[in-house]
């Protein structure tokens, strides 16, 4: 089976965010019920917290604690400050997760910590998570907490600012154990690139750039706000699909294919990513996939967005050819 889905766990739910009216002034995404479709997380050997494709507890593993939105603010502020920033020692009282909107950005973290800790590629995991398939309330935007607490600590208001610039990620939070088991996928990194992940962005393949992790994805922010554009090939589509055959499987392959194939700057027409989706991907598998109705957040990436145009191609694509089929069927029976 695509994929790994391992050990089974009681149904544990996760804690879900609360802001109170007054925090709910800086929480406008998360307010509307907003999270993007697909998010993405690393795990490997030494990753703080023990991830797995059942279950993503944060490091603490006393209960699920406390909202972080009814902490006294100095103490949200400095369970905030503590896990943004990593600093040491503080997974011990750590009920809080990250996740990212952006798989170039995972993708480099997993080769950083290939790099950075010698932990094998095949023992680094990638995560993706369906956030339809949670509660309301289960995820937050970063920057949304960090601005209902900013005008607590002059530290968190710098670390606004920086996370303004951009040095944003698309980082979302979750707190307590959550369940995932069914609501995700899970491959080797190692997988993917033995069926071809570095043919599609061959400059993740450049090993003397795996020491860097967030200035190397500026780098390649660079590429798609360049306005050039890498024509997809056939041999594109069919690598992008079979991995994502492969690794993900299931209703994971349609929205699966287009994120690697995004991992390039594409035209918003591609012809080739196109026919080839229509060779290998019927109406029903793309409806089935819900691109119709997809949540992207492309705000300060640049990457995310050429996903987000990828979807939007193929769901018009599909979309019009439906149309189509249903003129076609009524003319038939005109008399």
């Amino acid at each position: 089976m695509p994929g790994i889905y391992v050990d089974s766990v009681k149904e544990q739910l996760s804690l879900p965010f609360n802001p109170t009216p007054l925090h709910r002034l800086h929480t406008p995404l998360f307010n509307a019920n907003f999270a993007p479709n697909f998010l993405y997380r690393l795990v490997a050997p030494q990753s703080a917290g023990p991830s797995t494709s059942s279950t993503a507890p944060p490091p603490a593993l006393q209960g699920n604690g406390q909202d972080i939105f009814h902490l006294p603010p100095v103490k949200a502020v400095a369970l905030l400050l503590d896990h943004l920033l990593w600093q040491r020692g503080h997974e011990d009282g750590c009920t809080l997760m990250s996740w990212t909107s952006s798989l170039l950005f995972a993708l480099q973290y997993a080769l950083y910590r290939h790099s950075k800790d010698g932990d094998d590629l095949s023992q680094i995991y990638l995560i993706i998570l369906d956030t339809r398939a949670f509660p309301e309330g289960t995820f937050i935007q970063d920057m949304e907490v960090m601005r209902a607490f900013q005008g607590t600590d002059g530290r968190l208001q710098k670390f606004v600012e920086f996370r303004e610039s951009e040095y944003y990620f698309g980082e979302y939070l979750t707190q307590g154990r959550l369940n995932i088991q069914g609501r995700c996928v899970c491959a080797s990194v190692q997988q993917m690139i033995e069926f071809g992940l570095f043919d599609l962005q061959p400059a993740l393949a450049d090993e003397s750039q795996w020491k860097w992790w967030p200035k190397r994805v500026l780098d390649f922010r660079q590429l798609f706000q360049s306005g050039k554009c890498v024509p997809a090939t056939d041999g594109d589509v069919e690598t992008a699909v079979d991995i994502a055959r492969r690794c993900f499987g299931a209703q994971w392959v349609v929205p699966g294919s287009l994120m690697l194939l995004a991992l390039q700057p594409r035209t918003r027409d591609d012809r080739v990513i196109l026919r080839g989706f229509k060779e290998r991907f019927t109406g029903s598998d793309v409806r089935r996939a819900g691109l119709d109705c997809m949540k992207i957040d492309t705000k300060r990436l640049p990457e995310v967005g050429q996903f987000k145009g990828l979807v939007e191609l193929i769901q018009h694509s599909y979309a019009l050819s439906d149309y189509q089929s249903l003129v076609d069927s009524v003319q038939v029976l005109k008399v």
